[in-house]
């Protein structure tokens, strides 16, 4: 079997946590669906379309952080855009209409995709859009306005092992699932790595509603976690990586 693997980076991130509501915050990484939405733009699907396209059994995406997570808050001038009233009388209603909230932003980041289909013709159409760095759509990093750059890194192979001791994994690990349930058996911390766990959408429906979370453990400056995965990929040259 074969996957891709490519690099995303930009000025900033905000991928949005859905139970923050009063002050945007974002995850660490983008959530699956995030990225398959990147990859979507990439290959000009819309977004109605490409839940179809990349079936949850069928599609499989792991992340690697490669900058370290610099995360830093920004003010911002909301205007209400859908109010009738703002849109008859502009001016005099320009200060009633605005909002400023402080947005969570993450800085420089930097992730490695790597991207498994069993679609050959879809994986085909995306290693020469990635090659000769062509998209159909803008890719951005969780809001419209952070646009991103990508580069093609390689095409790997890879097998599928059960190990019965310890691994040190390059990608995020995933720890948990909602409805498959552990995906680890053992954790080894270490003292010079930062580590967080969040839960983030793993799976969401065609109609945007979140069926999934996975539960996942992140090392913020992109080190190798220690850990006794259910299982795992190797790939050609040795990289280790868990799909999410």
């Amino acid at each position: 079997m074969q996957l891709l693997a490519f690099d995303v980076w930009g000025d900033y991130a905000h991928f949005k946590k859905r139970y923050a509501t009063t002050s945007p915050l974002t995850h660490t990484i983008p959530s699956k669906s995030t990225v398959m939405g990147l990859i979507a733009a990439i290959l000009g699907y819309n977004r109605n379309e490409y839940q179809s396209k990349f079936k949850e059994h069928e599609s499989k995406i792991a992340i690697q952080i490669l900058n370290p997570i610099n995360k830093t808050r920004i003010a911002l001038n909301l205007i209400n855009t859908k109010s009738e009233y703002l849109i008859s009388y502009p001016m005099m209603n320009y200060f009633k209409q605005h909002t400023i909230l402080n947005f969570e932003f993450i800085k420089d980041p930097r992730y490695r995709i790597y991207f498994f289909i069993r679609n050959k013709e879809i994986h085909d159409q995306l290693k020469e859009l990635l090659i000769s760095h062509k998209t159909i759509y803008t890719p951005y990093l969780g809001l419209t306005e952070l646009i991103c750059n990508f580069c093609y890194v390689d095409e790997y192979s890879f097998n599928e092992i059960r190990p019965q001791e310890f691994q040190y994994i390059n990608s995020i690990v995933p720890i948990k699932k909602s409805k498959s349930g552990t995906l680890i058996k053992k954790i080894e911390p270490e003292e010079d790595k930062k580590y967080s766990i969040e839960s983030i959408p793993s799976y969401i429906s065609s109609n945007r509603e979140t069926e999934e979370y996975v539960e996942v453990i992140i090392e913020e400056s992109g080190k190798l976690i220690k850990v006794i995965p259910e299982f795992y990929w190797e790939l050609n040259d040795g990289t280790k990586i868990i799909p999410i």
